[in-house]
């Protein structure tokens, strides 16, 4: 499916639940329902913003950050079958986690399956001791990545 019919197909949703909800006997609107604390739906080929809610807050990236830290990596390792080592400091991340363990050795490439797949916080701050020998140098980057890719108000401070 092209990119413009997944945008079309989100707007048809959104209608259809505005729709459902407007006209049910409780006269629930959309935005009652609504619990997130910011959105956005934008046009992909021209970048206009199609509806927002909230959207100059600043909030928390959940797992947007673990694309920037992703991309981050990508950026700066060549070989994605090198490998990594991993450090105490990788170890017992709070959050999620694949478990990894001091001492043990993976590639580039499993710990970012580690990190996309399973969105594993010490696969992260594994990859962003390798890459970059410490945490802030390497949210460094992370935001040189994400203000490239447009997104000039993020301000990421470790990889997860």
């Amino acid at each position: 499916m092209r990119k413009n019919n997944w945008i079309y197909l989100l707007i048809v949703c959104v209608f259809c639940c505005y729709i459902g909800f407007s006209v049910s006997k409780y006269k629930v609107t959309a935005q009652a329902i609504c619990e997130s604390k910011g959105e956005c739906v934008i046009e992909v080929d021209s970048k206009r913003v199609l509806y927002s809610n909230h959207a100059d807050v600043c909030l928390p990236m959940a797992s947007t950050t673990k694309i920037v830290t992703c991309l981050t990596v990508l950026s700066l390792c060549d070989n994605l079958d090198e490998e990594v080592i991993i450090s105490p400091s990788a170890v017992g991340i709070e959050g999620s986690s694949v478990y990894l363990q001091a001492g043990e050795s993976y590639t580039v490439k499993e710990l970012l399956y580690g990190l996309m797949l399973r969105s594993g916080n010490d696969c992260a701050v594994a990859l962003a001791l390798h890459c970059q020998g410490s945490i802030p140098r390497f949210a460094v980057k992370m935001n040189e990545i994400a203000e490239k890719a447009g997104a000039l108000h993020s301000k990421f401070s470790n990889p997860h």
